[in-house]
């Protein structure tokens, strides 16, 4: 009978199947004692057995079902039960090591629940129509998110927290999408608005980045723009721009080849490339650090902000 049999799994967050891909819900009588429960998603050779009261043929109060598929014991629920349904207060638990505690209501999970994994990973919160509503906690070795869902997804008010980092904001169907607070693990800042993967907003000390972002870093078509009008775009690939375009608020304009030199979003020539000078001078070749020659130099856009 279990609830979570026939179930997707993202990210631990179980979302039905359609009706059409269940068998259809049914009573099921303990053998022994011809008291029945129901079934919220049958099995082929699913038996079960209930210790407990019964009236009119129906488990009633409190009590225990085991159930069973081809006579190997599976999941097994602990608790209260109405007319032949779970409801109130309940355990259940799992051969894999899952484990349920909370509250049930018609056979379905409704109100504060516990829910824990073998792996370690939990659930702490609420529980709408036996999926992720409301209020809670979601913990697992890779990520702690603390916040509101809808339907088994991030929605809502929340903060998600990974590999050092920190994303306190606005999340809609699991992702950051509103407005929000990105702390990297390094311990810059980002604050502005979400759109999926995508963010607009500034950075530290008034430089901004506006493009595709992914999980802790700038992943996609985005530009960084620094503080004085200073601006390199192009294709970031985990907070590196290995070959774009950077036009100086001077009048400069490199395309080409480019490094992060010495950190900081300190983008300089190195590779192949051209520098087109304020004059229209033009210099191609291939760059080291930031240099052509002992003579020519690009202007770094990080230098311009002093």
């Amino acid at each position: 009978m279990t609830i979570l049999r026939g179930a997707l799994i993202a990210l631990f967050l179980f979302v039905a199947l359609p009706a059409s891909a269940q068998k259809p819900s049914e009573w099921i009588a303990d053998a022994r004692t011809k008291c029945r429960v129901w079934n919220q998603n049958p099995q082929p050779k699913e038996t079960m057995t209930w210790i407990g009261a019964c009236e009119n043929a129906l488990a009633q109060g409190y009590g225990v079902v085991q159930w069973y598929e081809n006579g190997k014991a599976t999941e097994r629920y602990e608790g209260e039960y109405r007319d032949g349904k779970m409801n109130g207060r309940g355990i259940q638990t799992w051969p894999d090591g899952r484990r349920f505690e909370g509250e049930y209501r018609d056979n379905l999970r409704n109100g504060r629940g516990d829910f824990r994994y073998a792996d370690g990973t939990r659930y702490e919160g609420e529980f709408r129509r036996g999926a992720w509503n409301g209020h809670g906690v979601f913990g697992s070795a890779d990520e702690r998110y603390d916040g509101e869902f809808q339907d088994g997804k991030r929605q809502g008010r929340g903060v998600l927290v990974y590999a050092g980092n920190r994303y306190d904001g606005e999340f809609r169907s699991g992702k950051p999408n509103g407005r929000g607070v990105f702390l990297r693990a390094d311990g810059v800042r980002y604050e502005g608005e979400w759109n999926a993967d995508f963010w607009q907003g500034s950075g530290p000390n008034g430089q901004r980045y506006e493009g595709a972002f992914d999980r802790a870093a700038f992943n996609g078509q985005g530009v960084y723009i620094y503080a004085k009008g200073d601006r390199c775009e192009g294709w970031w690939v985990q907070s590196r721009l290995a070959r774009g375009i950077c036009i100086l608020a001077n009048g400069e304009r490199y395309e080409g080849a480019l490094e992060d030199y010495g950190g900081a979003l300190n983008l300089v020539p190195h590779g192949v490339g051209a520098l087109t000078r304020s004059d229209g001078n033009v210099y191609v070749g291939t760059w080291t650090h930031g240099c052509l020659n002992d003579t020519i130099c690009a202007i770094k856009p990080a230098e311009t902000q002093r």
